[in-house]
């Protein structure tokens, strides 16, 4: 109901020359309707217009300027320190630029995360943008040993899967939930990695600290990504 009380929400966007996909993204989540949304943008030094283009059409977002590219890590690692310091006490979503969010997807996601006793973070099912029916991630596991990252559900119609809520080993950094005060106890994100395993390496983190991570079907989440199998590059195995 629109009596609800929704606990506070950051959405923080880490963006390195991405206008492309910058307008689609915030058009959506000031859509959302979730009452008191706050959007960080980290920019990573873009070179494009991404920061001018989002001051002058959505002023309520708050930009933090790194000056150089940082990646993944380092950039929401910027607004986590920033949240932090600020003794910001509401949950925070890790949001890809690429991605559109649903109405209700966001409300959906905190108000599962808030009624967990166990669960320390949260995913929603991703499915494709050009392709809204299949899914790009349902939960996933992390191979114990050999890292590997495998999404359930990958390229599966919606439809045909499981909506109801459970545990996963495996948050994809594209759309992960954190509860509040979760980086006071179990730290930032490793800036070690490069590309690819920061979200996969936090996620067992937050497992071995004895929180679980929970997979929230109904709420959906669109990512701009290719729907077609992709030769696996040695380089991207690597990474």
């Amino acid at each position: 109901s629109s009596r609800e009380i929704l606990p506070p929400l950051a959405v923080v966007v880490v963006n390195w020359n991405g206008l492309a996909d910058l307008p689609d993204c915030l058009r959506t989540l000031s859509d959302t309707h979730y009452p008191g949304l706050r959007i960080i943008l980290v920019d990573n030094g873009s070179t494009d217009d991404s920061v001018a283009w989002t001051a002058a059409n959505y002023p309520e977002v708050q930009i933090v300027a790194t000056g150089a590219n940082l990646r993944w890590a380092g950039g929401n690692n910027t607004a986590l320190r920033k949240l932090r310091d600020e003794s910001y006490a509401g949950y925070i979503l890790l949001l890809n630029n690429d991605t559109l969010v649903p109405e209700g997807s966001l409300r959906r996601l905190v108000l599962a995360l808030a009624g967990s006793a166990t669960a320390w973070a949260a995913t929603p099912r991703i499915c494709y943008a050009a392709d809204p029916a299949r899914v790009w991630y349902d939960g996933g596991v992390v191979g114990r040993f050999t890292g590997w990252i495998k999404h359930h559900g990958i390229r599966q119609m919606a439809g045909k899967l499981d909506p109801s809520q459970r545990f996963v080993d495996y948050g994809t950094g594209c759309a992960l939930l954190l509860r509040p005060k979760l980086v006071d106890e179990i730290g930032l994100l490793d800036e070690g990695y490069h590309f690819y395993g920061e979200d996969a390496d936090y996620s067992l983190r937050i497992t071995a600290a004895g929180g679980s991570i929970l997979h929230v079907p109904k709420s959906l989440v669109l990512h701009k990504v290719s729907s077609s199998v992709g030769r696996q590059s040695p380089r991207r195995a690597w990474l």
